[in-house]
């Protein structure tokens, strides 16, 4: 599509030419993927391994009363809200790295890596994104609300399916329209140094389609590697654990203790896939990278700051 300014396949293949020409910044990824595996996983052990437990145990019970479930998400909050963070500025770390393969392919010290300015501004970015996520949740709820009461008031029963034969298509809608529109913020914040939303909004104006087809087709071909992944995982860890019914340590490791935490299997089925999500990474990341080098040819262009 070069009315687009860019080409669909180009920018949708550029991680596996990067995954091909870079293959030593893939161990570091690896590596970075199983040691935040790791503390994950030790972190909700030591903080929270017992209610965990307890959660999982009540998730498969059915029980029209729901406070026992709230009481433990309760007890579970602080741990949830640290993991966020964790996730977030790994998450960080990470969008820092791709986009500066792709932009600043010259820097490809310890495998694109760093935690400076650079990540520091993704992470305030995808702080924005999260906020701006929310209230267009709560906007488009409180249309539905309206919506509902509409409809339930004219339909009953009828009517509120009806609304919610609605809501969902919309919620997929605006997500995905917004989500497509905000694609290029972190390339473009990480190109002109700062924090910038609203400046992909404008330089994705009339390129929507162009976009969603380069990330749809990113999508499909990490859907391919994350099942080659999950299938040589189960495959390996089966063989350590003696058989197929074994899966459940490596697959859904018990959490009370460290040492059910971190079975053989478990252990092994975190490397996998650690080595599946450093394959993977690039490949919906460094689209959108690929896509504003395209268009600004790599530019710091200044279209639309949010804050400095």
């Amino acid at each position: 599509m070069a009315a687009a300014g860019f080409s669909v396949t180009d920018a949708a293949l550029t991680g596996f030419r990067i995954v091909w020409e870079r293959p030593l910044a893939v161990v570091y990824w690896a590596g970075l993927q199983f040691a935040a595996s790791l503390a994950s996983t030790t972190f909700i052990t030591l903080s929270a391994g017992q209610q965990f437990a307890k959660a999982a145990e009540a998730s498969l019970q059915f029980s029209l009363d729901p406070t026992p479930m709230l009481a433990r998400l309760e007890a579970l909050a602080p741990t949830y809200a640290v993991l966020l963070i964790g996730v977030l500025v790994l998450q960080a770390v990470v969008s820092a790295a791709m986009n500066r393969a792709v932009l600043r392919p010259e820097e490809s010290r310890f495998g694109y890596l760093r935690l400076a300015a650079d990540e520091l501004r993704q992470l305030g970015l995808f702080a924005l994104i999260l906020l701006f996520g929310a209230l267009l949740y709560l906007g488009v709820v409180l249309v539905a609300g309206v919506i509902f009461a509409l409809l339930g008031f004219a339909g009953g029963d009828t009517g509120l399916a009806l609304a919610f034969l609605i809501l969902i298509p919309l919620l997929v809608v605006v997500f995905v329209f917004a989500a497509v529109r905000f694609s290029l913020a972190p390339a473009m914040t990480f190109a002109t140094r700062k924090i910038d939303l609203l400046g992909s909004w404008r330089l994705t104006r009339g390129r929507f389609w162009a976009l969603l087809w380069t990330y749809l087709l990113a999508f499909v071909l990490d859907l391919v590697v994350w099942a080659l992944t999950l299938a040589i995982a189960m495959f390996a860890t089966a063989i350590l654990g003696g058989g197929f019914a074994s899966l459940g340590q490596g697959v859904d490791a018990d959490l009370s203790t460290l040492a059910t935490a971190f079975t053989p299997a478990s252990v092994l089925f975190m490397a996998i896939t650690a080595i599946g999500s450093a394959l993977r990474l690039p490949l919906m990341v460094t689209p959108p990278a690929s896509v504003y080098r395209a268009l600004t040819g790599g530019a710091a262009v200044g279209v639309g700051r949010v804050f400095d």
